[in-house]
């Protein structure tokens, strides 16, 4: 049975598996890793500090760093290499930009002979913070970010104000 060019043509998107429809889908999944990347980041840019392998926040599934490929395994599952490819990189630029800033803001001003002080200063601080709350937030409420995670996916119509949403440090969901 041979079937039709036009058949095969129109059983492409069945065959292809499982897509996110609107860009706004892919933003939604770049906005719930981005607190992980930018944790990744933070975990990074402490490495260089001697304390901060034995001090660093640490979860059921190791450090920070583990958490973000975690996270990001979660929101990447089952999409198309392109989608997948365009999530990351934006999270990624994201999380880059805001972890800069923070290192600017906070460990990289005035008096050069006092980075080193602020560096840890601010890994053993904000940055052990930030991590920690990835973690516990993502331990602590996995069903609903998984849920996101799955809405996120699910082409549905845009209503008057939808896609507004902002997340807190781990990605839960928290009004406009």
């Amino acid at each position: 049975m041979r079937l039709k060019i036009s058949t095969l043509v129109a059983m492409l998107p069945l065959l292809a598996g499982p897509s996110i429809a609107p860009a706004q889908d892919a933003s939604r999944l770049a906005n719930l890793l981005i607190p992980a990347y930018t944790a990744m980041y933070y975990a990074s840019l402490c490495g260089s500090n001697t304390t901060w392998a034995q001090t660093q926040p640490m979860g059921p599934r190791g450090s920070v760093v583990h958490y973000a490929e975690h996270i990001k395994n979660e929101i990447i599952q089952n999409l198309s290499q392109a989608e997948s490819v365009t999530i990351l990189t934006d999270a990624a630029g994201r999380a880059r930009d805001v972890a800069r800033e923070q290192l600017r803001s906070q460990v990289i001003m005035g008096d050069q002979a006092r980075h080193e002080q602020r560096l840890v200063t601010w890994c053993g601080g904000f940055v052990s913070d930030f991590a920690a709350k990835v973690i516990n937030e993502h331990d602590q409420d996995h069903d609903n970010f998984l849920r996101q995670v799955d809405q996120a996916k699910r082409p549905s119509p845009k209503s008057e104000g939808e896609g507004k949403e902002t997340y807190g440090a781990a990605g839960r969901e928290t009004s406009p």
